[in-house]
């Protein structure tokens, strides 16, 4: 595969190598969220019984995820920028760690519109996916919408990330979103997300809930579940912070 770091590197070198051109901190976030599967696995369900050596460590336990992320976005003039995003996810039910770098190459269309072309690379214990695409989001009203396509590969086999995103202010302080992802690498890495939330803006924290449908298959499991999500995001710099979403695969994830 080649190597997706073209437009987002090459404009990044351009414009920091041009001393006429203006370099500022646009914004960024950091966040903390937790997300779980809404239902406890049944141990007796799923084949164990009392006594068994699994039984009692599988039990009433749930699938679920702690993730923190940051980002930063840099720009260079009134058009251009770069986004940088960082993320750290520990899974409860296996007990595995994950992590994920991205960055982004954004054109500033207006002050409502912005196009941007990204790459990224998610690891979970060694496994890894190689992932670029496009992005675009628009501001209207007291409303946004924000929807990315993506490409990877993952083990030899590569694939399609995709997802849109919409919010609408009910008040300044308060937004309701709507949101649906998936992520297909021919069978071996499958994912779905679809959830409806809200967030609550205290000033210098926005806390926010989803409730939603998650699931998919990877390493022989498969299925799907109502989940739960609470996150608390600190913006600074421009009042959105950076101007788009983490695309890392394992936000898709509710929990494993």
């Amino acid at each position: 595969m080649k190597q997706p770091w073209i437009g987002a590197v090459l404009a990044t070198v351009l414009l920091s190598s041009n001393p006429a051109v203006a370099q500022q901190l646009n914004g960024g976030s950091v966040e903390l969220t937790y997300s779980r599967f809404d239902t406890p696995y049944d141990a007796e369900a799923d084949g164990f019984s009392p006594g068994d050596p699994e039984y009692d460590d599988y039990d009433g336990r749930r699938f679920d995820r702690r993730t923190l992320s940051g980002a930063v976005e840099v720009g260079f003039g009134r058009s251009f920028a770069v986004q940088g995003d960082l993320a750290f996810h520990n899974y409860g039910f296996s007990d595995l760690d994950g992590s994920s770098v991205i960055l982004h190459g954004i054109y500033h269309i207006n002050d409502v519109a912005s196009f941007g072309v990204y790459t990224g690379r998610e690891e979970v214990e060694g496994d890894g996916v190689d992932f670029y695409g496009i992005e675009g989001g628009l501001e209207f009203g007291r409303g946004e919408v924000e929807a990315f396509y993506a490409t990877g590969e993952y083990e030899d086999t590569d694939g399609d990330i995709a997802g849109v995103m919409a919010a609408f202010s009910v008040r300044p302080s308060i937004r309701l979103t709507l949101e649906t992802a998936y992520g297909d690498f021919g069978g071996g890495l499958e994912l779905d997300r679809t959830a409806i939330g809200a967030e609550y803006d205290f000033g210098a924290i926005t806390f926010s809930g989803q409730y939603g449908q998650g699931g998919g298959s990877i390493g022989g499991y498969s299925g799907e579940e109502a989940f739960l999500a609470l996150g608390a995001r600190y913006d600074f710099g421009a009042e959105r912070g950076a101007t788009f979403e983490n695309r890392a695969l394992g936000s898709l994830i509710p929990g494993s």
